[in-house]
């Protein structure tokens, strides 16, 4: 298994397993994220997205998110957003 960074290239793989995992439906009415807000996570500095690919195909990716990533505070913080592993 390799882990690494996606790239935009793989907006639609990574976007597809999000919507086919149930547990990151939005809400009753939205089966995940909006597509742009997808894309920033995918390229957002204050955020790591990760992706683990087997035999060249992504296994599942993580992100997390980084906002209270500022200098005023002794510790860094960052909240999991995001983990989706295809069965």
């Amino acid at each position: 298994m390799i882990i690494g960074r996606p790239s935009l290239n793989n907006f639609f793989e990574l976007y597809k397993i999000g919507k086919e995992t149930k547990e990151l439906r939005v809400s009753a009415v939205e089966e995940f994220m909006d597509p742009d807000k997808f894309r920033f996570c995918i390229t957002n500095r204050n955020g790591v997205f990760l992706i683990a690919e087997e035999e060249n195909k992504i296994a599942g990716f993580i992100y997390s998110d980084a906002k209270d990533a500022n200098e005023q505070f002794e510790h860094k913080y960052a909240c999991l957003i995001y983990i989706a592993v295809v069965p």
